[in-house]
């Protein structure tokens, strides 16, 4: 799913909030602005948590009707095909929209056309593409810098990692951060506490 195309539509259903209404104070008038902006920024949120905390409260807001926050649910349902920050363990060439033909033109209009010879379009070919293997692996550091930073924060893990290594760690770092959510404690007795 194209993240602009997302955006253009948040843009049209929820255009009402960024309308002034007659008799409105200047404090919920800015309330429903940014709470527009954030809206038509969600599919660009580079980082799950950031998505999860504004989706929260976009539907806790008053100002929304029941059947726009279905309609948002119904899109989050699809997240991870629209939204840049779940997009990031996908390869896609560091685009964020599944309109990669268009995308990959608009790119490749910058460097040819109509008379570049077909040696320049496989040079230009060539150096886009070691340009966008090199964006992508940048975010995929920037995305495990922050997962790492998140790990090791908690006990539990600081306890597996006296004794596994980080290559074990690592292959089961994605299961460890969506147990995370939990907290644990190690009890006088030795044994590991769950709790919410």
């Amino acid at each position: 799913m194209c993240a602009w195309h997302i955006q253009q539509n948040f843009k049209k259903k929820f255009c009402y909030l960024n309308r002034n209404k007659k008799g409105e104070s200047k404090e919920t008038q800015n309330r429903k602005r940014i709470l527009y902006q954030t809206i038509t920024n969600l599919p660009f949120n580079k980082y799950e948590e950031d998505f999860e905390e504004e989706y929260e409260n976009i539907l806790n807001e008053e100002v929304i009707s029941e059947e726009h926050k279905s309609y948002l649910k119904n899109k989050v349902k699809y997240k991870e095909l629209w939204v840049k920050a779940f997009i990031k363990n996908k390869f896609c060439a560091g685009m964020c929209n599944s309109s990669r033909v268009e995308a990959k033109h608009q790119v490749l209009k910058r460097f040819l056309n109509s008379s570049s010879r077909l040696v320049k379009l496989f040079e230009t070919f060539k150096l886009l593409e070691s340009q966008e293997i090199t964006k992508y692996f940048d975010e995929v550091t920037k995305f495990n810098k922050r997962n790492n930073q998140i790990i090791s924060k908690y006990s539990l893990i600081n306890e597996l990692q006296k004794v596994y290594s980080p290559y074990c760690l690592n292959i089961v770092k994605n299961n460890l951060l969506e147990g995370l959510n939990y907290s644990y404690e190690k009890t006088k007795e030795g044994k590991w506490y769950l709790f919410y």
